[in-house]
């Protein structure tokens, strides 16, 4: 508006006033292009089997000769070597999830110190807390809708999809046969994983990385954590510098209110939810909000935008 009207008049104050100027329907519903508030920084683990990061597939859905095939399945990963297991699981309920992760992971790996999940109700149900619980692991519950958090198992969950698709859309298998032939897809998916070079582990396989022996050859090998360490924290900073050189400095302060982004709207719906009051500031990059009288979510910064009254 200023460039508009100050090409052929001109007004003293007009552009302060301009940057003053604050509608709130307006805020809701337009998209503002500019992110506030810096990333903090993340640090590169070194230490194997410290955590481990469990996420959940399905329902997917399958097409075998006119018929719908669903399944799901739990996937877990140690986020230092890379090691994955992949199990089909019944049912989504927490108590048997919780009962696959004990038989997955918990009773063939060191018992890690930490749990990464989202906030998928299977995984913070009190079947699962209870059985962190038991074995004195950790919660370490990602915020809502945080991709970057939990993106070393979605990356796991496309190479699993990429299998499927391809088996299932250029062949027909018999619908009695086809859930053993998932669970053999799995299987495969997870034994290719273990044994697919990785440029994240300094081209060695997570298989290397775990045993200290090559996946095909029956020969030693030496790998240097240390050095596998420093180089994805090195790659950590280079990418937070980027996403910080693009975001508008901003202190989010107790007391202040913010705007959550509407993702899941239709094409014409508003933008924005809130104002939301800020009741708490941590300093991992997320704030808490009251969201009601009785529900308070703590969200990553990602997903807000500061609000100011008129």
């Amino acid at each position: 508006m200023y460039a508009t009207i100050a090409k052929r008049f001109y007004s003293p104050g007009l552009k302060q006033r301009i940057e003053r100027f604050n509608c709130e329907i307006c805020r809701l519903n337009k998209v503002a292009n500019v992110q506030y508030g810096q990333l903090p920084e993340r640090h590169a683990d070194l230490v194997p089997w410290f955590s481990v990061v469990v996420n959940l597939i399905g329902p997917w859905k399958i097409d075998v000769n006119g018929r719908e095939l669903e399944f799901n399945a739990l996937t877990c990963i140690d986020p230092v070597t890379n090691l994955t297991e992949l199990a089909f699981i019944k049912n989504k309920t927490a108590t048997h999830v919780a009962s696959v992760f004990e038989m997955l992971w918990l009773s063939r790996y060191p018992r890690p110190y930490k749990c990464i999940h989202d906030q998928g109700g299977k995984l913070i149900g009190e079947a699962f807390q209870a059985k962190l619980a038991t074995w004195g692991i950790h919660d370490g519950g990602t915020t809502s809708k945080n991709a970057t958090a939990n993106a070393i198992c979605e990356r796991m969950h496309l190479t699993v999809a990429n299998i499927l698709r391809t088996r299932y859309n250029n062949a027909a298998p018999n619908f009695q046969v086809a859930v053993e032939e998932v669970k053999r897809a799995l299987a495969a998916c997870n034994h290719a994983m273990r044994c697919a070079v990785s440029t994240a582990l300094m081209n060695n396989t997570p298989g290397e990385t775990v045993f200290h022996r090559d996946m095909l050859l029956n020969i030693p090998v030496i790998v240097d954590l240390l050095s596998m360490q420093q180089k994805r924290q090195y790659k950590i900073n280079e990418n937070l510098r980027r996403q910080n050189a693009k975001r508008k400095e901003f202190d989010y302060r107790i007391g202040g209110e913010v705007l959550i982004k509407n993702t899941d709207g239709r094409k014409l719906d508003p933008k924005y939810r809130g104002p939301y009051p800020i009741t708490n500031v941590y300093t991992n990059g997320t704030v808490e909000i009251q969201r009601t009288n009785a529900i308070r979510e703590r969200i990553n910064i990602r997903r807000l935008v500061p609000f100011r009254r008129v």
